[in-house]
């Protein structure tokens, strides 16, 4: 059964064209290093993008990248804790932002806020997620499943 806070839909389709890939698919980071290296392409790419994200003032591509984080390290951390290997994860321009889309081989474990659970225990990440998205849903596959959250600009 699927949770209503987390619905199963088809997330939005990427920004078309080959500079709408900030993160083109790639393995999901384990180590802060990697994090780290993951924060500044992403961030290069942002500044970067031709699609009118250069549009943004400096303090709102730094917060973007903020919540972009934020999502894409719970994201990748529910799909290496609770799914199976290979665990990927991407980040596209979309209508309404940036979808950034998680993808593991467990595709009969859908995403699955804590309910009634003391925030101290753990596990409100997924909460968060919807808190700092503006669309968010999963899809599953005969093979795998996507995670996906779409983060607004500003």
């Amino acid at each position: 059964m699927t949770d209503a806070r987390w619905p199963r839909l088809r997330p939005p389709s990427p920004a078309p064209g080959p500079t709408a890939a900030l993160l083109p698919a790639t393995d999901a980071p384990v180590s802060a290093a990697q994090m780290s290296g993951l924060r500044r392409r992403l961030r290069a790419a942002m500044l970067a993008a031709p699609t009118g994200r250069t549009d943004l003032p400096e303090d709102a591509v730094a917060d973007a990248v903020e919540r972009l984080e934020l999502v894409i390290e719970e994201l990748t951390s529910n799909g290496r804790r609770h799914g199976r290997a290979p665990v990927r994860v991407a980040v596209h321009e979309a209508d309404g932002g940036w979808l950034v889309s998680v993808t593991d081989a467990a595709p009969e474990r859908p995403p699955a806020p804590a309910v009634d659970r003391d925030p101290a225990a753990g596990g409100m990440g997924l909460h968060m997620v919807v808190r700092l998205a503006v669309a968010h849903g999963w899809t599953p596959t005969d093979e795998d499943k996507t995670v996906w959250a779409v983060v607004a600009p500003s």
